[in-house]
């Protein structure tokens, strides 16, 4: 039997399967992995509880599916709502704005890794390489 996604989440409401964060967070990062950002979204607008890796769950989900400006919002409530961001919340910034027309907003990342003292992070650094070596090919364009 093939289900949907959508007839996932509904038999997951349905029958109150919902229980915990880390239930919710798996949920909203495999709708996200499948692309199905709507019902990540659902989820995690839904949720009781959210702790930060709910908030990288949809942040990863909304950026992995080209939706860089909600991501980038999603980081914004984040940092407002909930806490400050940790090494695995800018590491997917990091890669979601590493092209160049998010270049400007990898900038702003990028600063953040470092005044948070996440450069040494293997993801944060390895990511950061990759920007500063792309934003040194654009700026020779």
């Amino acid at each position: 039997m093939n289900l949907s996604p959508r007839q996932v989440l509904g038999h997951i409401v349905k029958h109150a399967l919902l229980e915990g964060v880390s239930v919710a967070n798996s949920l909203i990062s495999m709708f996200g992995g499948f692309g199905y950002v709507e019902e990540a979204r659902y989820l995690f607008d839904h949720m009781d509880d959210r702790d930060a890796i709910s908030w990288n769950s949809i942040i990863s989900a909304t950026a992995q599916n080209g939706q860089w400006r909600e991501a980038l919002g999603c980081f914004n409530d984040m940092r407002t709502i909930h806490t400050a961001p940790n090494s695995t919340t800018l590491s997917i910034l990091l890669n979601a704005c590493s092209d160049f027309e998010r270049y400007k907003w990898g900038k702003g990342v990028h600063g953040l890794v470092v005044k948070s003292g996440f450069s040494t992070d293997v993801l944060c650094r390895q990511y950061s390489l990759e920007y500063v070596f792309r934003g040194r090919q654009m700026s020779r364009c």
